[in-house]
């Protein structure tokens, strides 16, 4: 016996070759891991080729099967469905009486339990007397899948088999999934000479088990002695050690498979092939939406090898949720409709292998994250797991992905972009200077966004420190200030880089540029947070208005909210006003205010941490505390208390005020 790992050109030639040779009896398998797409070729492929040249085949799944019995049922039942009448109703007495034989037909075939010899005539009788009326010996194929998924022993599905082979002299191809299939024909046969090593008056100890597969067999052929009897337990350990002393066998399945099967081969999928032939058969959706997957096969297939997951069902059920995904989100509205089209079948996919192999945890908070050319977006895992689609976030989320794409394009050709890649190996310092010029006009204009300052900054400083002069670099600084400033320039100061690498003098100019932006920066945003948290003053539910506008701060899902900004809290309101508003507010107001209060200083922060609001605290804490003593209503009381409570938490009061 022999095994090789072959493509399905080879084992279509292999198989047509055993077909038509008449060596020596035996069977063939073709091994794969589950999903790996073998019952496919066996099915669309090898059946169809071998039925060509006039072979009949008969393929039956072992799937479930519980004894001998239905499989002999299902395999007359196979060939009477096949058949075309004619040859039936010439043998009707035949067929009369195969319909018995060939239900019990596996039974006479055992001789002692785990032994695959077979009783030769009785065999004789049964299958050469119904394969030589019926179908011809020599034109008649046997497929049996799924052996490992049978539900009766593998030994005897196995000496069944090779009754076919040894005394009818048929060919038999099993297919099979070989490393589950030898861990069962282990397990079971472990079990049983278990069984045959334990005393009368001792009992399996199953408080430990660690083979799952071995235990559920030791249970159902646990024996069923009295309580009394049953006087020492024996561990499974204990159990194994037995075995080995007596048996000696390392494994039962290599012992069996050389018995009955010549040739294994392992089969190894066209895995592009496969994918595009299920993306024609099972993908429902539109034709551009089929041409996009295709157009993203070998990312698909590199990605399957990649992770060791070759299992074309999970590609049959990403294409379930492509399916869904693609008829819910309209992708053709996007302006960058392949790069969207992309995007939704990277992060699908790699979340279907993440699910199907149990490890699509719920650990992203953000709404994608990207790690190399992989993509990970919530929505689209949260389809996965729950089968449950927010529209609306996932179009939120992918427009976010089509602006910075069409940014990006757009940005090729801008001056900055075009001094990064190209001002070290200028012909001339025209093309420097003209577009160091374009770059500070920009950002005048607020055209760029403020987190890409830092890097803009170094660019500048770079051709500095080649010998152009400072004046540039001032005037960029300049130009950036007057865009923060007049509102024209917006995002966050939030990618703070370092220039150490240049030396200390160029370091020491970065380190005073960026210092010069985050001083126009902070004060610009305090400007915008006083202008956004006074006008709600205005409005009658007020401390509602606050705590949107605090929580949004804290937990940002809207490019706008990351400008908002908490600190100094009270600082940015006019206390005077807010002040008024608490004495004459309803209850609903107060209870949000309190909420706003524990929203922005939460008890498990130091009070030092918001010393800089610490005056408006005091003030606004004693006009609490003047509100309870002169409120003649317990539930105001009782709302002033919580505010003024919560506020004492975070307050440093002088000690002549304390008193």
């Amino acid at each position: 016996m022999f095994e090789q790992y072959v493509s399905e050109e080879t084992i279509l030639k292999e198989i047509m070759y055993y077909i038509d040779t008449d060596f020596y009896n035996y069977a063939v398998m073709i091994d794969g891991a589950w999903g790996s797409g073998k019952t496919y070729f066996v099915k669309h492929v090898l059946l169809k080729k071998i039925e060509s040249n006039e072979k009949r085949v008969l393929y039956v799944s072992l799937y479930g099967i519980s004894n001998i019995q239905e499989l002999g049922k299902k395999l007359y039942l196979d060939f009477l469905f096949k058949d075309k009448s004619k040859l039936v109703t010439e043998h009707s007495e035949l067929v009369e009486n195969v319909i018995g034989t060939m239900i019990d037909i596996g039974a006479p075939f055992m001789g002692k339990l785990g032994d695959i010899d077979i009783k030769e005539k009785k065999i004789k009788n049964i299958v050469q007397n119904t394969v030589k009326h019926i179908c011809p010996m020599k034109n008649c194929v046997l497929i049996f899948d799924d052996l490992e998924r049978c539900d009766c022993s593998i030994q005897d599905i196995l000496g069944y088999i090779n009754g076919f082979v040894e005394q009818a002299e048929m060919k038999v191809i099993i297919i099979a999934n070989q490393e589950e299939l030898r861990k069962k024909v282990d397990a079971q046969t472990l079990a049983m000479q278990i069984r045959a090593v334990i005393g009368r008056d001792e009992t399996l100890d199953f408080a430990e088990p660690r083979n799952r597969q071995l235990t559920e067999y030791l249970k159902s052929m646990k024996k069923g002695l009295p309580e009394d009897e049953k006087i020492k337990k024996l561990s499974l350990n204990e159990a194994k050690d037995r075995v080995t002393r007596l048996f000696c066998m390392e494994s039962e399945y290599e012992r069996i498979r050389e018995k009955i099967i010549g040739t294994v081969f392992h089969y190894n999928p066209d895995i592009k092939k496969v994918m595009s032939n299920l993306i024609q058969k099972n993908f429902t959706y539109n034709t551009n939406s089929r041409r996009q997957l295709e157009k993203n096969i070998n990312y698909l297939a590199e990605s399957m090898e990649e992770e060791k997951h070759i299992n074309f069902r999970t590609f049959q059920f990403f294409l379930q949720k492509m399916d869904g995904l693609f008829q819910e989100l309209n992708v053709e509205k996007y302006e960058n409709v392949d790069f969207i089209y992309k995007i939704i079948i990277l992060s699908c996919w790699e979340s279907c292998i993440l699910f199907k192999a149990g490890k699509l945890k719920t650990d992203l908070k953000d709404e994608y994250y990207k790690d190399g050319g992989k993509i990970r977006i919530r929505f689209i895992e949260d389809y996965i797991k729950y089968s449950w689609l927010d529209v609306e976030k996932g179009k939120r989320v992918l427009k976010k992905f089509d602006v910075e794409e069409s940014r990006v394009y757009l940005l090729l050709n801008d001056p900055i972009n075009l001094l990064q890649k190209d001002w070290y190996k200028a012909d001339n310092d025209e093309f420097i200077l003209d577009n160091m010029g374009a770059v500070i006009e920009k950002a005048r204009d607020g055209e760029y966004d403020i987190g890409s300052f830092d890097r803009i900054i170094q660019i500048f400083l770079q051709i500095h420190a080649a010998g152009f002069d400072i004046k540039y670099v001032d005037q960029l600084i300049q130009a950036m200030c007057e865009g923060i400033k007049e509102k024209r320039a917006t995002g966050n100061l939030d990618c703070i880089g370092t220039m150490s690498w240049e030396g200390k003098k160029i370091e020491l100019l970065y380190n005073n540029c960026i210092q010069k932006i985050k001083d126009v920066y902070e004060k610009s945003m305090e400007k915008k947070s006083e202008d956004d948290l006074n006008i709600f003053l205005e409005e009658e539910d007020w401390a509602q208005k606050i705590y949107e506008y605090c929580y949004a701060a804290k937990h940002p899902q809207k490019q706008e909210d990351y400008s908002k900004k908490l600190s100094p809290f009270l600082k940015a309101l006019d206390v005077k006003i807010l002040i008024e508003k608490l004495r004459n507010s309803n209850g609903e107001n107060l209870q949000k205010f309190a909420s706003v209060l524990r929203l922005v200083y939460p008890l498990e922060y130091n009070s030092n941490a918001f010393f800089e609001d610490n005056e408006e605290r005091k003030k606004l804490c004693l006009a609490m505390k003047y509100c309870k003593e002169n409120e003649t209503q317990l539930i105001r009381k009782f709302q002033y208390q919580i505010i003024e409570e919560h506020l004492l938490k975070f307050t440093d009061f002088e000690e002549g005020t304390k008193e």
